[in-house]
């Protein structure tokens, strides 16, 4: 175990600049380029404190017994470390995607000195490796909306770019050496289907691959150390990591079972052997479980490091911050079709992992109030009810089979209830919204749910939806009026230390029926209005200015949204309570494609349900 060893950034600094490092020296072979911030040539144990920008790294020349930090960020950036200075050590790095800003601490300067380039926008999610095949890291930024990578070039000192369109909204951006000539390739990992932009061929040629399906976690990286990148998942449901090897021409596999299914997933290098180690960090108890490669998978062990507010972070791995499971029972990224009975507190899906087959529980009591979130960060919906009169809320967690309850007072009469991760650590936030104030009251999962902050918002009696209108994976505060001296309005208030700013926008006259979520893949909050079976579109990519009408449904009829194809964007459904038909109509196929379900009777609450 890590034992605590108090150290300031100065004394990293001394180490690095003592340190004889070989012309052509490197992290070892397999590691990518950023993993190694001492020198000594093997990668260390880093944690990112998403709420702070805190880094705390465990160093491997002191076999990961001394540990330093550095603060270098803000809520919202994502972790990008690399090397990219090329001095074969790695450099602490951040994107703040509301800026487009790549910040990087360079371990040149003895970390002392940073720059900042612009590069990528809102929605983008960005992506460090050698595209260029200089041994530096590069700044990719991945436009989910587009599926292009767009590439700076560290090999002309940031001063020139490509790119390549290769991928479509709902994939997984991958990155690797998947065909062993230096260079990473843009990859995408599409519902358990690989697909690699092959860089040895000019990105004229591709390679598809069979290995996983919708749910599973990509965790790719060199696992039988032959240079090249492996195909990997890891399946959260049977705790499995499924290995498929480079070096028999993906031929071979291995399958090991190591972690819970709430723990998360990444390859490491810190048996010193060249290969990927298996590791599962789990939050709760600051612990990486490491399964060793240098004895086959056989042997393990485990360092402390990290809290609950804090992310673990691997060069290999990207955060992608995909929204929280939304409807999502089974997690394999679909909104499953689900009636809540308020009258005996039973839930009843139509799972989509089962080729929709029938599941249902009780949980919750005669006319409590269904919530849709995800508490114990598993990426599957829990089973969540709360009791207005009292401020109860009664959660009944996916990764202990819905048998592991929690129950949280938080609220009071009149309060509206929600849930969203407002501090970016992939577990939702016990969120009230008090009309008669338009104060927010959010109990941080980073705390253990023993600490709140609150959100002044000064708009009071407003219809409140958690939204992420930059883009940036972490929740915004969303309101709606219907009607007001001066219109219809949408605000969505920003909570960043340098912007905070709220976008304030006219929409449509008194529309009852009101719905939040990404309809076009930019990873942004747009908005969605119902009235008389017609359907207004808002986009935050076009800054709500322009709307899409459609015309669909008839009088009676609930609206409703959800991911129901796997694609990461909202697609539109109506639950007609008096047959309990699901109707449900694919978007981003311009509405022709649709489904019918037969699913609830008069009285069920369709989950989740438009305000």
């Amino acid at each position: 175990m890590l034992r605590p060893v108090a150290r300031v950034w100065a004394q990293l600094a001394l180490l690095l600049a003592l340190a004889v490092i070989p012309a052509g020296a490197a992290a070892q072979t397999g590691a990518p380029p950023g993993s190694d911030f001492d020198g000594d040539g093997r990668p260390d144990l880093v944690a990112f404190q998403q709420t702070t920008g805190k880094w705390t790294i465990s160093l491997s020349s002191s076999n990961f017994a001394a540990t330093t930090t550095k603060t270098f960020g803000q809520i919202g950036d994502f972790a990008v470390p690399g090397d990219y200075d090329g001095d074969h050590i790695g450099d602490i790095a951040v994107f703040r995607v509301t800026r487009g800003a790549w910040f990087i601490l360079s371990s040149s300067s003895g970390f002392t000195t940073s720059t900042v380039r612009f590069w990528g926008g809102a929605g983008d999610i960005p992506i460090a490796g050698d595209f260029d095949g200089d041994g530096r890291t590069d700044i990719v930024a991945y436009r989910t909306r587009s599926g292009t990578w767009y590439v700076l070039e560290s090999s002309t000192n940031f001063t020139t770019s490509v790119a390549h369109t290769w991928g479509r909204p709902g994939d997984v951006p991958l990155s690797g050496d998947f065909d062993g000539d230096g260079k990473n390739d843009p990859a995408v990992f599409r519902r358990g289907e690989w697909q690699v932009l092959l860089s040895s061929t000019g990105y004229v040629s591709s390679s598809t691959y069979t290995w996983g399906q919708g749910g599973d976690v990509p965790v790719p990286a060199d696992y039988d150390g032959d240079g090249t990148t492996d195909l990997a998942f890891y399946r959260r449901s049977t705790r499995e990591w499924s290995l498929r090897y480079s070096s028999t021409g993906f031929s071979t596999s291995d399958t090991f079972v190591w972690g819970l299914p709430n723990d998360t997933p990444l390859p490491g290098w810190y048996d010193s052997d060249g290969k990927a180690d298996l590791v599962a960090y789990r939050r709760s108890t600051a612990t990486w479980y490491v399964l060793e490669s240098t004895s086959g998978y056989a042997t393990t062990s485990a360092y402390s490091l990290g809290g609950l507010a804090d992310a673990a972070v691997s060069p290999a791995i990207f955060e992608t911050r995909t929204p929280l499971a939304r409807g999502d029972f089974d997690g394999d990224g679909i909104t499953d079709v689900t009636v809540y009975r308020p009258s005996s507190g039973a839930w009843f899906s139509l799972r989509s992992s089962t080729n929709w087959a029938s599941y249902d529980t009780f949980f919750g009591a005669a006319n409590d109030v269904p919530i849709d979130g995800d508490f114990d960060g598993d990426g599957r919906t829990d089973l969540t009810t709360y009791h207005a009169a009292t401020g109860m809320w009664s959660v009944g967690l996916s990764a202990g089979g819905y048998a592991t309850t929690m129950t949280v007072f938080w609220g009071v009469a009149g309060d509206v209830p929600l849930a969203g991760d407002f501090d970016g650590d992939a577990r939702s936030d016990f969120v009230a919204y008090r009309p008669s104030t338009g104060m927010w009251y959010v109990l941080l999962s980073t705390t253990g749910f023993s600490q709140y902050t609150t959100i002044d918002t000064q708009l009071s009696n407003h219809l409140p939806f958690v939204a992420d209108c930059d883009g940036n994976g972490v929740a915004d505060v969303g309101l709606y009026t219907p009607a007001s001296p001066i219109g219809a309005r949408w605000y969505c208030q920003v909570r960043l230390p340098d912007i905070g700013w709220m976008i304030a926008v006219p929409v449509a006259d008194n529309f009852p029926s009101v719905m939040t979520g990404d309809i076009d893949g930019d990873r942004r909050t747009d908005l969605i209005l119902y009235k008389n079976e017609g359907w207004n579109v808002s986009l935050a990519s076009n800054d709500y200015q322009f709307t899409t009408s459609y015309y669909w449904g008839q009088a009676g009829d609930i609206p409703q949204s959800g991911d129901y194809d796997g694609d990461s964007c909202l697609d539109l459904a109506m639950y007609r309570p008096s047959t309990g038909a699901w109707y449900i109509a694919y978007l981003l196929n311009t509405m022709k494609t649709r489904d019918t379900f037969s699913w609830g009777v008069p009285g069920d609450e369709p989950v989740p349900g438009a305000r």
